[in-house]
């Protein structure tokens, strides 16, 4: 009877533990002061750090967009936010402030996840259950893409389920391809296109780093990241965690951003994140489903 009722309160204090994380955050807010306490002014001053940010841009619900709002990338050549839809797929040109530019129709597309901005004219676009990657040239005129008609990347680390490819992200520097699995298990892989001087010819290189602390992350799912060419650290993404994660190359934790009331300026939780990106004045953007944008803007201390 004893050892019944001493492992009763042991399940009880894990589920307990489980609820807190899950609805409150507590391992990532006590995290986030342990970062606050140890990390110096030049540290903070050489990455993202994500607690300089507060939203000026509040669920701003994008106009003509019902629904399935899945990734978020930047521009720079264009000075615009691409943003991806689900379904049907289709690529929005945004402006900084939330305004539709355009709308492009994706044709023989599925499940459209992400969209990352590769340089010049070119977007790398994944879609989750065909663990696929689709290399698409956006220009000025550009209205419509058809899949069948553009180099793809093909693949499969399991079945085909709705937990595949989450979130996408470039680094022009390594001419490297950053890909996020959601889920069972947690992953990160990255492509490499390697150049044949000899042929002139391109082959792939796919690794998935083992450098990354998962355990200290206190994320139960990746939902977008975004790769920062400035300080070369990752941006990740968890919905079901309500959190945003900045890690450097060694996969040590950063600095953190709650998606929740009363953090980073948000008056309310933010409902479904699905994508992030930040623009080169450092603005830092999410978007979320059904259709909601937001806009965070450091804050001079």
């Amino acid at each position: 009877m004893r050892l019944f009722k001493r492992s009763i309160i042991i399940l009880l204090a894990l589920f307990l533990c489980w609820t807190g994380e899950y609805v409150f955050g507590w391992g990532s807010r006590l995290q986030s002061i342990m970062l606050l306490l140890t990390t110096s002014e030049q540290e903070q001053q050489q990455s993202i750090w994500l607690p300089r940010y507060s939203a000026d841009i509040e669920a701003l619900a994008l106009s003509g967009v019902d629904k399935n709002v899945s990734g978020i990338t930047y521009s720079s050549k264009r000075d615009s936010l691409f943003v991806i839809v689900n379904q049907p797929p289709t690529v929005l040109e945004v402006d900084k402030q939330g305004g539709i530019v355009r709308k492009i129709s994706l044709e023989g597309f599925h499940d459209t996840e992400a969209i990352a901005y590769i340089g010049d004219d070119q977007f790398a676009i994944a879609e989750e259950r065909e663990q696929r990657i689709t290399l698409v040239e956006i220009t000025n005129d550009t209205d419509k893409i058809k899949r069948d008609s553009q180099p793809q990347i093909q693949l499969v680390f399991g079945p085909k389920t709705n937990k595949g490819f989450e979130g996408i992200a470039a680094d022009q520097t390594a001419n490297r391809i950053i890909v996020v699995k959601e889920r069972s298990p947690l992953r990160i892989y990255e492509i490499f296109r390697l150049k044949h001087e000899e042929t002139g010819n391109f082959s792939l290189r796919v690794e998935m780093p083992e450098n990354f602390r998962w355990s200290s992350l206190f994320m139960s799912d990746l939902s977008g990241l975004h790769f920062d060419y400035k300080t070369r650290n990752l941006l990740l993404l968890s919905d079901e965690s309500k959190r945003l994660t900045e890690v450097n190359a060694s996969g040590d934790t950063v600095s953190l951003l709650e998606l929740r009331h009363g953090y980073g300026g948000l008056s309310r939780n933010i409902p479904q994140a699905e994508g992030v990106t930040l623009d080169d004045e450092e603005n830092l953007y999410i978007v979320s489903e059904p259709n909601l944008l937001y806009r965070f803007r450091k804050v001079v201390q």
